[in-house]
């Protein structure tokens, strides 16, 4: 009885071949899968990579040139330059020993700027905190339990 039960859930040998080889697709097709999603990840690296790598390229070139400005307008900013320029167009330099002074009727002069403000002695006669603020949290704890006056007077 026991061999016909095995025997009648056996399956046919094709079935059992079909299983297999649904398995080892689906298998191959999970691995497909993975590999395509590796591609994709890997390509998209890839290509941030590139385009970093461009920009670097880019930011290197604009600094050179960046650098070159700075050296042209130094080179056109120099004493030397300036004054050869001033000279072609006419103004003449002082000499050391010739000041000029120029006299501004109502120009009274450079103003003393005070960023403190005054001392005063009224006010350091009231105190800048209240009594209450100095109280360490002991005193606040344990001083009601030690001492008979209340901590706080509410005004």
């Amino acid at each position: 009885m026991n061999h016909r039960l095995i025997q009648a859930y056996k399956q046919a040998p094709w079935r059992v071949q079909a299983q297999r080889i649904g398995v080892f697709l689906l298998a191959l097709v999970g691995v497909a899968l993975v590999a395509g999603l590796y591609l994709n990840v890997s390509v998209e690296a890839a290509s941030a990579g590139l385009s970093v790598q461009k920009l670097s390229i880019s930011m290197d070139d604009m600094k050179r040139e960046i650098n070159s400005m700075q050296f042209n307008l130094a080179s056109l900013t120099s004493a030397a330059t300036m004054r050869q320029r001033a000279a072609d167009q006419g103004f003449v330099f002082p000499e050391e020993v010739d000041p000029l002074y120029v006299i501004v009727p109502g120009y009274g002069g450079r103003q003393q700027m005070d960023l403190a403000p005054k001392y005063s002695p009224a006010t350091l006669e009231k105190p800048l905190l209240k009594p209450v603020y100095t109280e360490s949290l002991y005193d606040v704890l344990f001083g009601g339990a030690t001492s008979p006056a209340p901590l706080y007077r509410f005004p």
